[in-house]
């Protein structure tokens, strides 16, 4: 259990390592490290865990129930990150990038929670997936959260100064709308200053027999969007479409370099060549 403010150099799990933080701010400045059989992070109530980046291969389970998890430099390791109940999300401050790859999973619960990208020094920020990463949308109260751009209080007037982008990377899509009425109805899930990649599959829990979905990937105005049509007026089809197209990204060039250069998770180059655990440390 923690509460204060500290800041470390480095922070090591070791084996099955839990870490409560429920209050207080707890920054990690050096290496982020979790043993062979993972470690498992829970962030609640007032807490905040800030972290330079993680490279490790060994899972760490996150669960951001409330507080604020924030990352500042380069997350490339294997994760689970949860987040509900009001939670903060910073997935990538100004020049930072999250990455999930083989493996790692982000999943957001309700529409209270604040998931994406916030900075005051008008970097970049992105979220790039691979096809071996999961990303779901649970609904709750009949609401979805959406990955996006905030103020989450920590720069003052000058936060949410950052450009952020998304590549979708291939990676499996599931949205689980078990908790909601059969109102048409239209939840944006991603919206960004710049969209590319696509998704590697559609899963869709509690749509229902008589209720269609349709997914639209929008690249001219980088957002991505669930439509549901009226229970009863439908017979269970999830269509996807796509508008505009992703190159148009270049147009700014330091997203466009932040989304595709050095990671391997643009479509014209393997998901595989990911960087391994020690290439990452040498960044």
């Amino acid at each position: 259990e923690y509460g204060g403010t500290t800041r470390l150099d480095g922070l090591d799990f070791g084996e099955g390592g839990k870490l409560n933080v429920t209050h207080g701010y707890l920054e990690v400045e050096g290496r982020l490290a979790v043993g062979e059989v993972g470690a498992e992070l829970n962030i609640d109530n007032a807490g905040q865990f800030w972290t330079n980046g993680y490279a490790d291969k060994d899972l760490l389970d996150i669960n951001a129930a409330g507080g604020r998890f924030a990352n500042t430099g380069l997350f490339s390791g294997t994760s689970d990150l949860d987040v509900s109940d009001n939670a903060q999300a910073i997935l990538a401050s100004d020049d930072a990038d999250f990455l999930l790859g083989a493996g790692s999973r982000l999943t957001l619960t309700g529409d209270d929670t604040r998931v994406g990208f916030d900075g005051d020094q008008g970097g970049t920020g992105v979220l790039l997936m691979s096809d071996l990463s999961e990303l779901n949308f649970i609904a709750e109260d009949n609401g979805l959260s959406t990955i996006r751009e905030f103020y989450s209080g920590h720069y003052d007037d000058d936060g949410a100064g950052i450009q952020s982008g998304v590549n979708l990377g291939m990676t499996a899509l599931t949205l689980d709308l078990s908790d909601t009425n059969g109102a048409a109805r239209s939840h944006t899930l991603i919206e960004v200053d710049e969209l590319i990649g696509s998704f590697g599959g559609i899963n869709v829990l509690g749509l229902g027999t008589d209720r269609d979905a349709m997914l639209e990937v929008n690249y001219d105005n980088d957002y991505v969007s669930l439509y549901l049509g009226e229970a009863g007026s439908g017979s269970g089809v999830i269509s996807l479409e796509t508008i505009g197209d992703e190159t148009n990204a270049q147009d700014d060039a330091a997203l466009w370099d932040a989304l595709t250069n050095g990671h391997g998770l643009y479509s014209d180059d393997p998901v595989e060549d990911i960087p391994i655990e020690e290439d990452l440390l040498e960044l």
